[in-house]
């Protein structure tokens, strides 16, 4: 069935350690098939904050997002 009403999920994880190999401190991770490599649940997205990778003070922050 085709569920156009369904609302997307986003979920925000925050660490307080360095968990991924690389300098971001945000990062964005989709749901593939294991098979097709295909992304079919487009609904579902995870991102991960990482704390200590966020070297900026309060006062240098441009975004809501991180300000939050």
């Amino acid at each position: 069935m085709d569920y156009p009403k369904l609302n997307q999920v986003i979920f925000i994880g925050v660490f307080d350690l360095k968990e991924f190999n690389n300098e971001h401190y945000l990062s964005r991770h989709l749901v593939l098939n294991c098979e097709t490599l295909e992304q079919e649940l487009r609904e579902i997205e995870f991102n991960f904050i990482e704390l200590p990778k966020l070297t900026k003070k309060a006062s240098e922050l441009k975004t809501n997002t991180l300000k939050i």
